[in-house]
């Protein structure tokens, strides 16, 4: 609630929680506010359709139980939606991944300005749909979230959005993401989100997998299999893997893909079986020096690849901070430059 811009209303979605959010609702003397609960849990998808129904505005705004948005990004997502791209179907905004206590992890600052479907194809990441504002229009016309897909459905309502219309980002950082620990790549936990992502992975690449890049295609579904591997087993995650080689037509694909599971292999702590697969990624491309480079780290063990992990984080908030200085100093410039020569 403590925006720059007043909202009209402020939806909450209960999906079945077993906390105290319906107490902590009812604190809250709001006619703004609406609570809504599920009697049973229905997944984010759902969670979100249902918010889309409840809404009465022209624009929704989406926000995760775990995230937190800045205080001016009500106001700028929506100038930037309804003055400056009017055209564009919605607007997403850099983000920050915090832990527990404040300190910053990463900064996802992927892509910036307009963000088409070719984009999406071409395996161009989006920030998460927490902190993006979407035309309600566009919502109905496509239907909104696809209740199918427990993970990924973000990717899925973007592409299927930029069918007709395109996004927009915002090259500032307008949401605050949690997350448990600074060395939490993901949930390796072998628990429910690993056995979802392979069911996921199915449904989004059967409804748009002819259209994406390769590349892109064979990264989601050794992901798929990598999930598979660590909530089901070998042989699960083998049918994942194979059928992402299959996509592979060239030696470049081929390469990319050894390369990548040897990223897998690297952030898990497993060196050794990072290094062969690295190694046989080499085989098929030696001009790849990224490669080159991941493997000398992971020769050096677990402690060192953690060590070059927090630098390269270190260096890009340190980058991302130097240029929005650089920027704002050099408008702050233009502006007392105008000033001067109208006086």
């Amino acid at each position: 609630m403590r925006q720059s811009k007043r909202v009209d209303e402020i939806i909450v979605v209960d999906d079945a929680s077993t906390d105290d959010t319906e107490k902590v609702i009812a604190k809250l003397d709001s006619e703004r506010l609406k609570y809504v609960r599920h009697a049973e849990n229905k997944g984010v998808s759902a969670a979100r359709n249902t918010g889309i129904d409840c809404a009465t505005g022209d624009v929704i705004l989406f926000v995760d139980s775990d995230d937190e948005l800045r205080p001016s990004a009500v106001e700028t997502l929506y100038e930037t939606l309804t003055r400056t791209q009017p055209s564009c179907a919605g607007v997403f905004s850099h983000y920050e991944e915090q832990n527990t206590e404040g300190k910053t992890i990463k900064i996802w600052d992927v892509a910036s300005g307009v963000i088409t479907n070719d984009d999406l194809s071409r395996f161009l990441a989006i920030p998460t749909m927490s902190g993006s504002m979407i035309r309600s229009s566009v919502l109905e016309t496509v239907g909104g979230f696809d209740e199918r897909l427990a993970l990924s459905e973000d990717a899925d309502l973007a592409y299927r959005i930029t069918e007709t219309a395109d996004l927009y980002v915002v090259d500032e950082i307008l949401l605050n993401k949690y997350t448990d620990s600074e060395n939490q790549l993901t949930n390796y936990d072998g628990g429910r989100n690993d056995r979802l992502i392979p069911v996921s992975e199915n449904i989004f690449l059967e409804k748009h997998g002819e259209d994406l890049d390769t590349i892109y295609r064979m990264k989601r579904r050794i992901d798929a299999g990598f999930a598979a591997l660590r909530s089901s087993g070998v042989e699960a995650a083998k049918q994942h893997i194979n059928t992402a080689f299959t996509y592979a037509a060239t030696d470049s694909e081929r390469a990319y893909a050894f390369h990548y599971i040897g990223r897998y292999y690297a952030h898990t702590g497993d060196a050794k079986t990072a290094s062969r697969y690295f190694k046989r990624s080499l085989q098929y491309d030696y001009f790849q020096l990224s490669a080159y480079v991941y493997l000398l780290v992971a020769l050096f063990g677990t402690s060192f690849w953690a060590l070059v992990r927090r630098f390269k984080h270190r260096a890009q908030i340190h980058w991302y901070r130097h240029r929005h200085r650089s920027e704002r100093d050099s408008r702050r410039n233009r502006r007392f430059s105008s000033l001067s020569e109208r006086r």
